[in-house]
């Protein structure tokens, strides 16, 4: 399960909305990667976003700001 502080960090990324978060909290288990670590390349396969969402989140996550 995904921490409270990952949740908000992710709905601060622009162009990342509800139903991506909601992807990402389903297709997370117990054993999630650190998201903070994926790259786009890595999105794409675990998670089958796009490259442009991917690239998103891996610049997005990266950014601790």
């Amino acid at each position: 399960m995904l921490n409270k502080h990952l949740i908000l960090h992710l709905s601060l990324i622009d162009g990342i909305g509800p139903h991506i978060i909601h992807r990402i909290i389903e297709r997370s288990g117990a054993q999630a990667p650190d998201l903070y670590q994926l790259s786009t390349a890595q999105w794409m396969q675990l998670y089958g976003f796009s490259e442009n969402t991917g690239h998103k989140l891996s610049t997005g996550l990266a950014d601790k700001t």
